[in-house]
């Protein structure tokens, strides 16, 4: 070999059952032999054929030889581009192609990164999903995430439910944006069919049975609900109606029957009648014969309570200000109402509060005051008067009963139409439910916002998250080679993954400082980790280690063979001491761990090679081949039907041989090769250990190769076996270069050539976010115009706050927000401010354009 590398300049070595259907993986060996020699000689061509076992005819193998031969090295037309391994089978020859694995690279990227939201069915077959938000006080971040909880078994009070409606609730919307901090607080308001039935309930309920409920989980593709707080719904009633009844009407029959006890020619006053809860209120409150104050928001909904519930117009007032304190206290002279039925907060709630009657009754069916524990003008108690709350989620936890008998009474109420389902339904599909969120929170709608559940309803949902490796709880795994940074790593890693026996054979033991913290390390999370002495290349010695742990620790179910010697040289000055030696652990090494364990049911065999072999490193032909050997020998095993992968790893960043040999990591790096992060490496070995192999291809994972920098490739990845991979680098690079170009509106102001530009930006995205935000379109916003102009109240703000924050890196407030400052004087105000925006010292970018709404 020595004579070869040195003086030879066209090898034809031939093999058998060293490739394709692999029946002698030492016939790998030649394969790392072969590519580092090149990588020393470069004037060799040294070119592999490795025939199938099963032999055609003494001719047809005859003929392919020839054939080869003179096409290697007889044709010498392009010759650089020519492959130089080959495989035959039944007669054809066959060429090898390095290609990228697209599921092993999706894998590792969601592994190590945050996942972003995709476009999937909300009904997934055992994966419930349940809403989620991303990021409270941003209504774009709504997204849904899978549901531990969809999946647990049922109590015997309870129910489970395939939902089919959701109704939204402005509570809801407060949560979103970030103003209610609680988010068990959602309403859970849904309809659907039942698909289980706890014990006890299987008198009332049955699978099949059309429902309405309250309570369980918000949003879900699976809904979980106590029995107590369901009801049967008419075969006559849509989903999407009976959705909006629950807490609707849950809410005012517990607030005006059970805490107010309103009777009959009593007073009462109404906040936001023309929305959901308001019109249920109304009708309850007329069928109970009370007298009937209300406020709205807008003109329309001023004529819709008027026309559709015959309040007479001095009885409606504006919600927009405080004056229907005094309407209501001038039609009452003075005395005011015996009933308040309270959603606003603040002054509001303040004023209001003065607006109760003595002997009167205050309910509070907001959140915002109380979650804040804002105070109360203690002096109006003095009339003798109550101040209640309303929070469903009390009531069905601590007054279940309670809960049934309401939802009885409400739909006994809408049988005999004392009452009936608010109107209009605005009725959304759910993968609209931000813009379902958007409407309510302009507050420009009427009656009840409802998202629909079909069973092709598709959402924007977290991927499936990664599983984690599981590890047989009665046996130990096993570990070979040293105690480096990879291995203090590898054992880290298998105890968090609740692994509790560890054994490791090293040629040391435990000797040294690290394998001794590292037990104590181990130790204090349960995990016990045990070291045995060891050379893996003796059969001998590694069958009497084998039956100490046998012994002495619970039996072997997964290996991961990671033992190696380094002893580079170029070929032709290598002894063969120095050859025999790197491939002692890895051949031999290997040959004995399944030889021993060949009758241990094991979970996975997994060995650690390298890119050295599929390269062919220079003056690593011994270390090259033995990783080859691993390659042919993973393919072997796997046509056994044994769990086998050989993982050819490039140099892993922080820890392993290379990151703790200086040297070499200065070699690669010039070479242009990225290192593999530490918890790509941890991602990859996950994915071999609960991954199973799907082909024999599948058994050789290689991870280190598509970081190159393509400008410095090195020579070796000419290869016609490298064709594929050197493409799709090249296009990756074009497509790159291409996404350099400002998308975002950071890039794009980082981009920008004046404060003039960088303030047009600026103004440009406001007007998009408003439009977004107030449900007014872009056209109709003008710059010169206050956000305030367009219906922006405080929640609006809050939104438009917190997005000038994260997309903007800057703080506006509120009350600056609702000023009358136009929306170019705001955009010059966030320039001056931002920190994304790096200004010279005398530049000023306040406008100077005409304020319409000042």
């Amino acid at each position: 070999m020595r004579e070869m590398g040195s003086s030879a300049s066209q090898v034809l070595w031939i093999t058998r059952g060293g490739a394709m259907d692999v029946t002698l993986p030492e016939a790998g060996l030649i394969n790392g032999l072969a590519r580092s020699s090149k990588s020393d000689n470069e004037a060799l061509r040294l070119v592999t054929l490795d025939l199938a076992r099963e032999q055609t005819t003494p001719e047809g193998t005859a003929t392919v030889i020839r054939n080869l031969f003179i096409t290697s090295f007889e044709d010498r037309s392009e010759e650089s581009s020519k492959d130089v391994e080959y495989a035959e089978k039944n007669g054809i020859l066959y060429v090898s192609r390095i290609i990228e694995d697209e599921v092993l690279q999706r894998y590792l990227t969601a592994s190590t990164t945050v996942p972003e939201p995709e476009i999937e069915p909300f009904f997934q077959a055992n994966r419930p999903l349940r809403f989620e938000v991303a990021t409270p006080g941003l209504l774009d971040n709504l997204r849904f995430t899978e549901d531990d909880r969809g999946s647990l078994p049922i109590a015997a009070d309870q129910l489970r439910m395939e939902p089919k409606a959701f109704g939204v609730n402005f509570r809801d919307v407060m949560i979103s944006l970030g103003q209610l901090e609680d988010t068990s607080l959602m309403s859970r308001e849904h309809s659907g069919v039942v698909t289980e039935v706890g014990a006890d309930l299987k008198e009332r309920f049955h699978v099949g049975d059309r429902i309405c409920a309250w309570g369980g989980n918000s949003y879900a593709s699976s809904v979980c609900i106590s029995g107590l707080a369901a009801h049967l719904i008419p075969d006559d009633m849509t989903f999407e109606t009976a959705a909006s009844i629950p807490i609707v009407y849950a809410t005012v029959y517990y607030a005006m029957v059970h805490l107010a006890n309103i009777q009959r020619g009593e007073s009462l006053v109404i906040s936001s009648a023309a929305g959901g809860v308001g019109q249920a209120a109304v009708m309850l409150a007329q069928h109970l014969g009370a007298i009937v104050f209300v406020t709205v928001g807008s003109r329309e909904k001023k004529d819709l309570v008027s026309k559709n519930y015959g309040i007479p117009e001095e009885n409606i007032f504006s919600s927009r200000n405080l004056s229907f304190v005094s309407g209501i206290q001038r039609l009452t002279a003075g005395k005011g109402v015996d009933v308040v039925l309270n959603s606003v907060s603040g002054e509001g709630l303040h004023e209001t509060w003065k607006c109760v009657a003595k002997m009167g009754r205050f309910i509070e069916i907001g959140k915002r005051d109380i979650q804040s524990n804002a105070r109360l003008d203690m002096a109006v108690f003095n009339r003798n008067v109550t101040f209640a709350s309303v929070d469903l989620g009390v009531v069905i936890e601590h007054n279940p009963g309670l809960a049934q008998y309401m939802l009885a009474e409400i739909f006994k109420l809408l049988r005999n139409g004392a009452i009936s389902p608010v109107q209009p339904l605005n009725v959304f599909p759910l993968s609209e439910i931000e813009g379902a969120f958007r409407l309510i929170q302009a507050g420009k709608h009427s009656g009840k916002v409802v998202l629909q559940a079909r069973e092709d309803t598709a959402v924007k949902a977290l991927p499936r998250p990664i599983a984690a490796a599981r590890f047989a709880e009665d046996g130990s795994t096993l570990i070979v080679g040293g105690l480096g940074g990879l291995g203090r790593a590898m054992c880290r890693w298998i105890a968090s993954c609740k692994c509790k026996h560890i054994i490791v054979i090293s040629r040391s033991g435990m000797e040294g400082k690290n394998a001794r913290s590292l037990v104590a390390e181990l130790a204090s999370l349960d995990v016990k980790l045990a070291f045995y002495a060891c050379d893996v290349g003796s059969l001998h010695q590694l069958e009497q280690t084998l039956s100490r742990c046998a012994k002495e620790m619970p039996p072997v179910r997964g290996v991961i063979q990671s033992a190696m010697v380094i002893e580079d040289a170029m070929i032709n000055k290598m002894e063969i001491t120095a050859f025999r030696a790197a491939l002692r652990p890895k051949v031999m090494g290997t040959l004995n761990l399944h030889t021993l364990l060949s009758s241990t049911p094991l979970d996975f065999f997994i060995m650690l090679s390298s890119c050295a072999g599929v390269i062919g490193n220079d003056g690593q032909a011994n270390y090259a081949s033995a990783c080859t050997f691993q390659d042919a020998f993973a393919r072997y095993r796997t046509r056994l039907g044994l769990p086998t992968r050989s993982l050819d790893l490039g140099m892993i960043e922080s820890a392993g041989y290379v990151s703790e040999n200086l040297e070499v990591l200065r070699f690669l790096t010039a070479q242009g090769f990225k290192p593999v992060k530490l918890d790509e490496f941890l991602a990859l070995l996950n994915y071999a250990i609960t991954q199973p192999v799907r082909n024999v291809d599948d058994s050789q994972l290689i991870v280190g190769l598509t970081g190159f920098d393509r400008e410095v490739l090195l020579t070796a990845l000419l290869d016609a076996r490298f064709s594929y991979l050197i493409s799709s680098s090249r296009e990756r690079y074009r497509e790159s270069g291409k996404a350099s170009a400002p998308s975002s509106l950071q890039s794009s102001i980082q981009n920008a050539t004046s404060v003039a530009e960088i303030r047009q930006l600026i103004t440009t995205a406001i007007i998009a976010q408003t439009s977004k935000v107030l449900v007014v379109p872009e056209e109709d916003i003008s710059p010169l115009r206050p956000i305030s102009a367009y219906g922006g109240d405080s929640l609006a703000a809050v939104e438009l706050r917190n997005w000038f924050a994260t997309k903007l890196d800057t703080s506006v407030g509120v009350m600056e927000i609702l000023s009358g400052k136009s929306i170019e004087l705001l955009a010059g105000d966030v320039v001056q401010k931002s920190k994304m925006v790096v200004l010279g010292k005398d530049q000023d970018v306040r406008g100077e354009g005409n304020d319409e709404g000042r």
